[in-house]
């Protein structure tokens, strides 16, 4: 067994025969190659991690070789790797598909250069390049217009994370060294032998390969070599979410253009079922510039919609940009191939520069050059003990269902999943924590096993990551990285920094009886009248209305640890006005129907992930038992929604720490107990990004403005004035942020202003300087269930189409709430729930009845309340009820009268609002005891608006300890206050 820097104590091991410096694909081919010989090997890599530069940013495509001069290094290396990659991926169990490959053309002058392609490739080595016309182009790929392409069948496309993690993981465990976070300073050369500086120390050698990619030409320049130059061409991308395997099978590329070098923009798929758009390339002078622009990413969707004109960007998730190595300038005519040679300088210096792609491919091959020159410096002995091959950590997704119980029956952990994204479960987290080389960052767990690289970005999984890193491995939430040392998740810190515990299951009413108990044995299902998906506020309103309706078997599965779903962290007030002519937080207005969990006709299973639903009713799902398939009469979703991301909206620029979407700063703040920053930069001005703006500044953070394209507010009026005019937080409208800077840590965003068509006004951008950047940009029902299941989706909505009693387009399938649309209130998520209840309950007496209404609502865009774009800010605006009354105070005989009224309460709130204004408190207490680290409170009666901030800093002083029960009133600071929350 080898070790890394993180893992072993290296004060004694400075010594080594063979020192790689650079742990990309290149590098970590070379240690698997030696770690099967009896000599002292460590590789120095400057990041915490391999794969972090360009052998992760790059196409993932095992390129056949036609499109590398003919008899070039390039060009032999390539086919050789080709033909080995298939065994080689096998061997270390790394995702490979043989797709195939099609460059595009559109007239006799495209048709012309791919026969010459078809040349080029026959000369190199390539086997079964064939010209094929547009019938057989759309038979292999339906999308695709063009009236020519190239067929290269031995293309194939690989994960390049795994491939370069899995050959360092062999390495260390054949015993290689790898030293992590070891930035070279310095090289000194000792007539045939090395000392090497490092930030972490220095380290001896007598041979030395330079492998260090992008400052390769320094390295040899560092060591005593200073020939080459290495010019580097940034490459951006744009990732789009999953999609159906008949989309796009295989990588298109368009011809190659004269003078632009490479094959161009072009649509790879990718081993896990994304799409690749890209890469674009730019000469850059900075090395590490791996920021994405705004005018390239719309070059890049340009040229993507000329291959693919139906490419749907909405699909579009994240963007990227990675680097290559060339050797030759910008303009200029000669080749750049690979040098891989004993530098004829400096004795025992191994070269490996320009290694640009096809790189990636030809990586074992160079490999094998490098341990054929290293042969003739030092005598190699084979190990008896040398272990060929790798096996990677379990893909919880890829299992068979018989898989699927046996492992969760044997770990528990497998059955919780952790990412929804991509069903990514708590066991493999661990694993990838657990790594051979130690590496802990955020990055490292996404390269192994993409936790935070689905659709949500990391929105939901991230704060259940960070808190296993510090429950279950010791690690300080200071030390917790996204990617380097220092670079931390949230730039603020905890707002109390101490200990807690998260258990899997809660004592929230889980009733199985005998006769509907889950059974292990998936073959053997049971029954449930209704099965709900999702216990929000839709599922519970759900629920408790079938009980009514007389269901006896009901199943709510919830894959949080408890009801309530976003209501538990939406502390604020103002829901139930409509329902309950009352105003109540979130977490007080779910457990209004949490008597429902109590009934015996429900079984509620928390941290209970669905995976399956079928046509045929059955529902398959996991949890820490095991997995499960249950039948149901019934199914109605009530999944909520997910919201919109820096990557769904295009933001160009860095990637730095300190960009949320405003329910995850909500979630951090007022239930993870985590303050995301000091200074911040709101965009888009939905409810909740209002909402948070009071919050964060009620938190000390000074909330810089908030940032809305449209020309009017999207959010509410009440929320406007209560939220942003009570707190002197500026508004602007028609202007949006268009670059995120910083390199670890935001520090600033780049806005301008926008025309009425959204374009970017010239002349009008401006630097705002902040930390911190929260997303209030829009929702997304989350149909990915309702997708797999072949149910109809309304475009218009995001959700499915249902008729009027809210069946979905397959039998038996019922949906409500933000799943099906986006809601204003909760009010009518609940009122819509109730009528799928009711539509699911006359299901099962009468399905004929249900069945035969075939047409589809189309007026489900509901606006529950007044929009701020109809506020004048001259009037009052009364928030006593729904409605919004817009008043307005006069005086008569001398008295102050409020007109615009609709009811009596409208009145009094204007006459207070003349006198002394008034405000619900809400907010977070310490808590002691419980699952959490906090618990949300409100004022039992409103307090004068004037007293609400320095309450909550008298607040933060105090600690409650359980037992605690929501409802329950304390006296805290002189205030009566009730407890709302209720997931202890």
């Amino acid at each position: 067994m080898g070790y890394s820097v993180e893992s072993q104590d290296l004060k004694s091991k400075h010594s080594f025969d063979v020192i790689i410096i650079g742990g990309g694909a290149i590098g970590s081919a070379i240690a698997y190659l030696l770690s099967a010989y009896d000599i002292e090997i460590a590789v120095i890599e400057k990041e915490p991690d391999a794969a972090c530069g360009t052998s992760g940013r790059n196409s993932a495509v095992v390129h056949a070789g036609f499109n590398n001069r003919v008899g070039s290094l390039m060009a032999k290396l390539c086919v050789k790797g080709n033909k080995e990659f298939e065994n080689l991926a096998k061997t270390l169990d790394v995702p490979y598909k043989k797709t195939g490959k099609l460059v595009v053309g559109y007239n006799n002058e495209d048709k012309e250069i791919i026969k010459r392609l078809i040349d080029v490739g026959e000369k190199n080595g390539c086997v079964g390049l064939r010209l094929i016309g547009k019938d057989e182009i759309q038979s292999l790929e339906p999308q695709i217009s063009a009236q020519w392409a190239m067929l290269s069948p031995n293309t194939a496309i690989i994960n390049p994370f795994t491939y370069n993690i899995h050959l360092a993981e062999a390495a260390v465990k054949n015993g290689i060294t790898y030293l992590l976070n070891h930035e070279v300073d310095s090289i000194e050369n000792n007539n045939g032998s090395f000392t090497i500086y490092t930030k972490g120390g220095h380290f001896t050698c007598k041979v030395l390969i330079n492998a260090a990619g992008l400052f390769s030409d320094k390295i040899s320049a560092m060591a005593g070599d200073d020939r080459y130059k290495i010019y580097p061409c940034r490459g951006e991308y744009y990732l789009l979410d999953k999609i159906p395997c008949d989309f796009l099978k295989r990588p298109v590329y368009p011809v190659p253009r004269p003078g632009v070098g490479g094959l161009g923009v072009h649509l790879t798929p990718t081993t896990d079922g994304n799409l690749l758009i890209g890469p674009s390339a730019e000469y850059i002078k900075e090395r590490e510039d791996v920021a994405t622009t705004a005018q390239v990413l719309k070059q890049l969707e340009f040229e993507a919609k000329e291959l693919m004109p139906t490419l749907d960007m909405s699909m579009v998730i994240g963007a990227y940009a990675g680097i290559r190595t060339k050797l030759v300038a910008k303009g200029e005519e000669n080749y750049g191939d690979f040098i891989i040679e004993e530098s004829p300088l400096v004795k025992n210096l191994i070269h490996l520069i320009g290694i640009e792609s096809p790189g990636l491919t030809a990586s074992m091959p160079i490999a094998k050059m490098v341990l054929d020159i290293v042969q003739s410096r030092i005598q190699l002995r084979k190990k008896a003990d040398f272990v060929e091959g790798y096996k990677g950590i379990i893909s919880f997704n890829e299992l068979t269902d018989t898989e699927k119980s046996k492992f969760i029956k044997e770990n528990p952990d497998y059955g919780e999943v952790i990412c929804r994204c991509e069903t990514v479960t708590k066991a493999q987290i661990k694993a990838a924590i657990e790594n051979p080389l130690g590496a802990k960052s955020i990055r490292s767990i996404k390269n192994r096993v993409r936790s935070t690289m689905g659709r949500c970005n990391g929105g939901y999984c991230l704060p259940h990551i960070i808190r296993i890193l510090h429950d279950e491995y010791g690690m300080d939430y200071q030390d917790i990285c996204l990617r380097h040392a220092g670079d931390l998740p949230y730039p603020g810190c905890l707002k109390i920094a101490r200990n807690y515990n998260f258990h899997r299951k809660t004592g929230i009413c889980v009733h199985l009886s005998e006769e509907n108990l889950p059974t292990q044995d998936i073959m053997t299902k049971a029954y449930f009248d209704i099965v709900i998906i999702g216990a929000g506020p839709a599922g519970l309103s759900a629920a408790k209305r079938a009980c009514e309706k007389g269901a006896k078997r009901i199943l709510l599965l919830e894959r949080n640890a408890q009801a309530g779903g976003i209501l538990q962290q939406c502390i604020h007030d103002g829901f139930g006005l409509e329902r309950f002519s009352e105003s109540l937080t979130g977490p007080e207005y779910a457990y209004r129907f949490f008597s429902v969990l109590d009934n015996p006709s429900v079984t509620f299973m928390p941290n209970a992930m669905v995976l399956q639903i079928n046509p045929d009713l059955t529902v398959k799902y996991s949890d820490a038992d095991g997995l499960h398939e249950v039948l149901a009469g019934a199914v109605i979703l009530a999944v909520g929604c997910r919201e919109r991301t820096r990557g769904a909206i295009k933001i160009a620029g860095t990637r730095p720490a300190g960009v949320f979407t405003a329910g995850v700063v909500q979630r951090l703040i007022n239930i993870d107990n985590v303050n995301v920053g000091t200074r911040a930069v709101i965009l888009g001005s939905g409810d909740v990004g209002l909402i948070m703006a009071r919050r964060l500044t009620l938190e000390g953070v000074k909330v810089e403005c908030v940032l809305e394209k449209l020309p009017y507010c999207s959010g509410l009026a009440r929320n406007v004035r209560q939220c942003l005019d009570e707190f002197g937080i500026p508004l602007y409208l028609s202007e949006t942020v268009i670059e995120i800077i910083g390199e670890q840590h935001l520090t600033a965003v780049k806005s301008a202003k926008v025309d009425e068509n959204g374009e970017v006004i010239e002349g009008t951008e401006k630097i705002i300087p902040c930390d911190t950047l929260v997303l209030s940009v829009g929702l997304i029902p989350e149909n990915e269930l309702a997708k797999a299941c072949g149910i109809i989706l309304d475009p218009k909505i995001g959700g499915a189409k249902v008729n009027s009693y809210y069946m979905t387009s397959v039998k038996g399938i019922f949906s409500c709430g933000n799943g099906l649309h986006v809601h204003d209130l909760v009010d009518k998520v609940s009122t819509e729930a109730e009528k799928a209840a009711d539509g699911a309950m006359l299901f099962l007496e009468k399905p004929q009845k249900v069945c035969e209404d075939t047409g589809y609502i189309t007026n489900l865009v509901t606006d529950g309340n007044v929009k701020a774009k109809n506020y004048d800010e001259t009037f009052i605006l009364c928030t006593s009820c729904p409605k919004g009354c817009l008043l307005k105070p006069v005086t008569k005989n001398g008295k102050i009268e409020i007109i615009g009224a609709s009811c009596p309460r409208g009145i009094e709130f204007g006459l207070s609002e003349l006198k002394n204004p008034k405000r619900f408190l809400t907010t977070t207490i310490r808590l002691n005891g419980g699952n959490y680290p906090l618990v949300s409170i409100r004022s039992a009666k409103p307090v004068p608006r004037d007293d609400i901030a320095p309450l909550v800093n008298k607040l933060r002083d105090i600690e409650l300890s359980m037992p605690l029960k929501c409802g329950e009133t304390k006296i805290l600071a002189g205030v009566e206050m009730i407890i709302t929350g209720y997931a202890f």
